[in-house]
């Protein structure tokens, strides 16, 4: 699966729909290490509040993935 480069990434667009008219990419070259701590704080907070459901929802994936790849290999 290759990304359109003509359609703008999903975290553009999240982050674009969150705070309209702020550059964040100019923001986070501006001030790279106060970006990663503060996308650590938050990854942090929202895994220990979501942590449980964050990882059965990524173990459901990793099993659909793991099934998608098996079949793939049998079927040839």
């Amino acid at each position: 699966m290759t990304a359109d480069p003509e359609q703008p990434a999903i975290e553009d667009r999240i982050v674009g729909s969150l705070t309209p008219g702020l550059d964040w990419v100019a923001l986070v070259r501006a001030y790279p290490l106060a970006s990663v701590a503060v996308a650590a704080s938050l990854g942090f907070l929202i895994g220990r509040a979501r942590g449980r459901e964050i990882l059965g929802i990524l173990g459901d994936l990793a099993g659909e993935r793991v099934d998608e790849s098996v079949r793939s290999v049998l079927i040839r």
